[in-house]
């Protein structure tokens, strides 16, 4: 396409009050600042209103323009906050940096493939009605994170919405009950609260503000209430964890553990040595060695 088709497109269309490219921008932007919330801060806020944002972002939106925001929204998120994933497969994975990124970029556009697709279905909700896709955001939000964690080869539970939350012992009760998508949900419908509160006639946007200031005071309040009120157990047991050294091999051959008998002679000694609390519980982290339960070498020291 050429720089006057490109030009065309991110234009203002008829009825649009907010330039395309501006929408882009904020639905990236607030991608990538949601990454705040499970690297580098952990500053839980950013969860509870970046999907907010992007909502604000695709309303009044074309269709088109909707999915491109949440696409750009997933993918941003995905390379802020999974960016470790490229070195783990640069140096465990055997290939280059390059290759690296390059796989983490395909996981990013899949990522982005399924926010775009909330921002497609929650923008054609928006014709209808604002409140509708308000009220269908969080459901929409949670069935496709399900499919996210489901997904052949790449599926995994990381970085769903409703983890920063997890972290109060208040609300991570939720989770007994529905799993941490029950978290998710409440974060979402929250999220989808903001953005509800910020579209409108002006008229009615005291009586939103309103709203969303006392669900806001509910939140805040459950935060600093909720662990007053979870019983503490009291810690009757005592765990070691004993941390091994065992290099990296492509191969372990029928002699590792006669290589290797010296090493795992002083993780046991260390895992059994006498103190004032004896442990109940011996861990031995995830180590690169063929430890097995079944293998009569290792049965020995399990």
């Amino acid at each position: 396409m050429t720089r006057a088709g490109w030009l065309a497109y991110l234009r203002p269309h008829p009825g649009e009050r907010t330039p395309t490219s501006l929408r882009l921008i904020i639905a990236a932007v607030s991608g990538a600042a949601l990454s705040l919330s499970y690297v580098g801060f952990y500053l839980g806020i950013y969860s509870w209103i970046c999907v907010g944002v992007l909502l604000v972002s695709i309303f009044g939106a074309r269709p088109w323009v909707a999915f491109g925001c949440g696409f750009l929204h997933g993918m941003w998120f995905c390379l802020t906050s999974l960016a470790w994933i490229s070195t783990v497969l640069a140096v465990h994975g055997g290939v280059s940096r390059v290759a690296g990124w390059g796989l983490l970029l395909l996981l990013a556009a899949a990522w982005g493939l399924l926010t775009g697709a909330f921002a497609w279905i929650v923008q054609r909700l928006a014709t209808n009605s604002i409140k509708l896709a308000c009220i269908g955001a969080p459901f929409v939000w949670v069935a496709l994170e399900f499919v996210r964690a489901h997904l052949p080869e790449i599926g995994f539970p990381w970085n769903l919405l409703g983890y920063p939350a997890a972290a109060n012992l208040g609300f991570v009760q939720l989770t007994t009950v529905t799993g941490i998508y029950g978290l998710s949900f409440a974060v979402a419908a929250f999220n989808a609260l903001l953005a509800w509160s910020d579209v409108g006639p002006a008229a009615r946007v005291g009586r939103k503000l309103g709203a969303l200031g006392a669900v806001a005071a509910c939140i805040v309040a459950a935060m600093l209430i909720g662990p007053r009120i979870v019983p503490r157990p009291q810690a009757n047991h005592t765990a070691r964890s004993v941390q091994l050294n065992f290099p990296e091999e492509p191969a372990y051959g029928s002699n590792w553990f006669a290589t290797h008998e010296s090493q795992l002679q002083e993780a046991a000694r260390l895992s059994l040595a006498p103190s004032a609390l004896q442990p109940d519980l011996l861990i031995w982290p995830e180590a690169p060695a063929p430890f097995s339960y079944q293998d009569p070498h290792f049965a020995k020291f399990a």
